[in-house]
């Protein structure tokens, strides 16, 4: 018998919705690391620099760790790290990746309640008005 889903997985679900319609609303349709592009967006993934295996919960729904990627880029070359890392530190700076993993460190092993993952909806939501 399958469990009906809790709220926190619904809250996230929508929180992951909302941040790939932003980083698609800001970056468009190229891969961040290849620059392939994919006119009617279809199949473009949205990518972690820091993997989501590895990244906090609040540094998953980052916007600040996403851009989007191809699906070669994310899936079949994990991230395509190397690329990655120069492509976000030519637009954010050299010591952005060192802040963001710094960040990562100090939010891991938090617990996220459903009102931090209301708060943080409701912060996209309206950057998407």
């Amino acid at each position: 018998k399958r469990r009906k889903k809790g709220e926190i997985t619904k809250l996230k679900e929508k929180l992951w919705q909302l941040c790939r319609q932003i980083i698609k609303a800001r970056y468009g349709n190229s891969c961040y690391t290849c620059g392939r592009v994919v006119p009617d967006g279809k199949g473009m993934h949205t990518g972690h620099y820091i993997t989501s295996s590895l990244c906090s919960v609040a540094m998953r729904f980052d916007l600040r760790n996403l851009r989007p990627q191809c699906y070669h880029d994310n899936i079949n070359l994990s991230g395509n790290w190397p690329a990655y890392q120069k492509a976000i530190e030519a637009e954010m700076g050299e010591d952005f990746t060192a802040r963001l993993i710094a960040e990562n460190a100090a939010t891991k092993g938090k617990v996220y309640t459903e009102e931090w993952f209301t708060n943080k909806i409701e912060e996209y939501s309206a950057l998407l008005k």
